[in-house]
């Protein structure tokens, strides 16, 4: 009785072991790196090699300085929270995650009442608020920063 379900088994063991594996699945390549500029008022006389300048955007973004050197009152200006520029900025120039943004801004508020940075939703006003203050910054695809009237201070 039980050599017919043997023999079936192994039937369709051997069967299965016979096929070819099926062809590998190929994944999607992956998107591009997106590049960013920082970018500042074209009257900002400030000018750095780039880590210098990420250090100190860091430090002016984090409400840790508050001035420009040479070039009075920083003002930041910030993408949607949540949104891929804004993540970029937070991983690349910041080396903090969203949660940690979260927590750093509401101990700064809880500390002296400071909020983040205006939370804008396009590169277009970006570079709107950016024109309007001499001492403001912000970052838009580097794309976009091309004949803005912008100045990059470089690009992340």
């Amino acid at each position: 009785m039980n050599q017919p379900i043997t023999a079936l088994c192994l039937t369709l063991l051997l069967g299965a072991h016979s096929r070819q594996d099926p062809a590998p699945v190929k994944t999607p390549p992956r998107p591009a790196k997106i590049v960013y500029a920082l970018v500042c008022n074209v009257h900002n006389p400030y000018v750095a090699k780039t880590e210098h300048a990420k250090a100190l955007i860091r430090k002016l973004y984090l409400a840790q300085l508050r001035d420009w050197p040479e070039a009075g009152k920083a003002r930041a200006f910030g993408h949607s929270h949540g949104s891929h520029s804004q993540r970029a900025f937070e991983s690349r120039i910041l080396g903090m995650s969203p949660a940690e943004m979260a927590r750093y801004w509401l101990k700064i508020k809880n500390l002296n009442g400071t909020t983040p940075p205006m939370a804008l939703s396009s590169d277009r006003k970006i570079a709107k608020f950016v024109k309007k203050y001499k001492g403001a910054f912000g970052w838009m695809k580097a794309s976009n920063a091309k004949n803005t009237g912008l100045k990059i201070l470089f690009q992340f």
